[in-house]
């Protein structure tokens, strides 16, 4: 398959640039063959220098890093993926690391080729547990990737281990499989707690319905474990505004360890609901387990309520208003309002900031904070006013700012940036 897929573009090559590409001339087929097959071991060992050399790389280099140096690496063996698929797959099965193999899942998923899939599927037959898994879960990030046919034996069991049904069960969501949510029903009461984990992950993408929340809900309060209580309950989050969904977050909101509050609030941040939700939200921010506190406060933020944020840093508010000369207790509450979401209170600390003289806070750091409140409420002259103020008279050092990302892509702001 590489071979044809190599002859194809050689020839295509020496029919349309032959004296530069060096083709023989002349139309003679075995002569054009013999120069194919040059191209393809001349291809192939420059390709093997490549592999070897990233596959060091990745073997030093953790996944999960973010690095430059590893988008490029990833990047540019992805414009490849295609073509030499079978050798980035003989590295993936045949490496001794972790990281190597997640590293070149990764090359595969970035190549934008679903037909990578299929390539991917058809490996896990004889991998170890690990790499099989790993494989099938690179499938079903390859978006338009068209191997139900493949994917829902697995997914049902056939000749796969437990770890790897459950990636084939989550892959099928994630693909649209048609079945996918049958099967993630039939495999919720499970004896694996991994596979009724995938299961409940898989309702989450694709579930609907009255009958999915109940089965969720029952994950979510009665299972053995807490990892596939903790997936139950992150995929309620699917069925927003429902009644009794809520019930079950809100309840596990205000239980108390922490990873169940966590996936709660995970739960909430999609199915939540200003009118329903505020006050468990409210009572996590006051009383939930350290570390649940600011996140909730976060959470309502997204619902449109400032009141967690508001109660965080009540006594930086009390102080900044009690000492209102005081630039750098102004500016230290407008950065966490600014953090947490609320936009328009930040701006009204950052407007008493630059009414005070002195101070260890320069003038242009508030005005930018300020700009980037008012990008972020789509008050775009508002923004450009204060970046103007500040002394910017071109936003490119803004191009890959997330703040200014919506004003980037205004028509009548678009320009500025480049």
């Amino acid at each position: 398959m590489i071979f044809a897929r190599l002859v194809v573009a050689s020839f295509a090559l020496a029919a349309v640039v032959p004296a530069q590409a060096g083709a023989p001339s002349g139309g003679k087929l075995e002569d054009l063959r013999d120069w194919a097959r040059g191209k393809v071991a001349a291809q192939e060992g420059a390709l093997k220098e490549q592999l070897d050399k990233y596959s060091a790389f990745f073997k030093r280099t953790p996944h999960g890093a973010d690095t430059a140096a590893l988008r490029e690496a990833v990047s540019t063996l992805a414009d490849r993926a295609s073509v030499f698929a079978d050798q980035i797959l003989d590295r993936i099965v045949a490496a001794d690391s972790a990281d190597v193999k997640k590293h070149f899942a990764d090359v595969l998923v970035q190549g934008g080729d679903a037909s990578l899939a299929r390539a991917c599927l058809a490996r896990v037959p004889g991998a170890d547990e690990e790499t099989a898994a790993l494989l099938v879960r690179a499938a079903g990030r390859m978006k338009g990737a068209d191997v139900a046919a493949t994917l829902k034996p697995l997914a049902e069991g056939a000749g796969a281990s437990p770890v790897v049904q459950a990636e084939a069960v989550v892959a099928a969501a994630r693909l649209g499989v048609p079945e996918a949510a049958a099967v993630a029903r039939a495999r919720i009461e499970h004896e694996k707690p991994v596979v009724r984990r995938a299961a409940c992950e898989a309702l989450g993408l694709v579930g609907q319905g009255r009958d999915d929340v109940e089965l969720l809900r029952k994950r979510a309060s009665d299972d053995a474990d807490a990892s596939v209580k903790h997936a139950a309950l992150r995929a309620l989050g699917r069925f927003k505004g429902d009644v009794d969904g809520l019930k079950t977050l809100h309840h596990a909101a205000t239980a108390g360890d922490l990873p169940t509050v966590m996936a709660a609030l995970d739960g909430l941040e999609a199915a939540g609901t200003r009118d329903l939700s505020q006050r468990p939200l409210l009572d996590v921010v006051k009383t939930g387990p350290a570390g649940s506190r600011e996140r909730a406060a976060r959470v309502l933020m997204t619902l449109g309520s400032p009141d967690g944020v508001n109660h965080l840093f009540q006594r930086e508010r009390r102080d900044a208003e009690q000492n209102s000369d005081d630039r750098e207790l102004q500016v230290g509450v407008a950065d966490k309002y600014r953090e947490y979401g609320w936009y328009t209170q930040a701006i009204h600390f950052y407007d008493r900031a630059l009414s005070t003289r002195g101070g260890q806070v320069a003038q242009q750091q508030i005005l930018v904070g300020a700009a980037r409140c008012y990008a972020r409420l789509r008050r775009f002259d508002d923004a450009k006013k204060k970046l103007k103020q500040a002394g910017y008279t071109s936003l490119r050092g803004f191009a890959e700012d997330a703040d200014f990302a919506e004003m980037r892509e205004s028509p009548s702001f678009r320009e500025l940036f480049k």
